[in-house]
């Protein structure tokens, strides 16, 4: 059971939204994946509602330990 959750929330432009997505689906969700312990990623699209984030994507992970590897700055630097 993974218990390290990690929650991003973006609002993207819409002349930039269809470049995000593509890169989002086809470059970053399978680039998280890759890391090790990393256990699942999911988007979701706001429909509706007052929140000023268009986009969430949670990605879980196999341990606390895990994700602090995960969040270590060196390692995060090359999924931006």
């Amino acid at each position: 059971m993974a218990i390290g959750l990690f929650v991003v929330r973006a609002t993207i432009t819409k002349d930039r939204e269809a470049a995000f997505n593509k890169w989002y689906n086809e470059e970053h969700l399978p680039q998280v994946l890759r890391y090790n312990g990393a256990v699942s990623g999911r988007r979701y699209r706001k429909h509706s509602g007052d929140d000023k984030y268009h986009y969430m994507a949670v990605y879980e992970f196999g341990s606390e330990e895990v994700l602090q590897r995960f969040l270590d700055p060196d390692a995060l630097k090359d999924l931006r």
